[in-house]
């Protein structure tokens, strides 16, 4: 398992990626934002605001407010 805080200047994404064989949480803590997930259409990121990535999955987070999107992600390996 491994986590991070990510801080994403307005206007800015992270970039298309996929976690491979891992599954991922975003936790919006700030700001607003958007998840795009390819072939799964997208999800509004608020405060508060938890989502799924499952594995195998590309997908980015795009920062579609006025001040920084700010989140944890936690990627946990499937195992099996």
């Amino acid at each position: 398992m491994r986590s991070g805080f990510v801080c994403l200047p307005p206007g800015h994404d992270v970039g298309s990626h996929s976690t491979e064989d891992s599954e991922e949480l975003i936790i919006a803590l700030s700001g607003e934002g958007e998840l795009v997930l390819d072939g799964a259409g997208s999800l509004r990121l608020g405060v508060n605001h938890v989502a799924y990535v499952p594995p195998r999955t590309r997908h980015n987070v795009f920062n579609k407010g006025a001040h920084e999107l700010r989140y944890v992600y936690v990627a946990a390996r499937i195992v099996g």
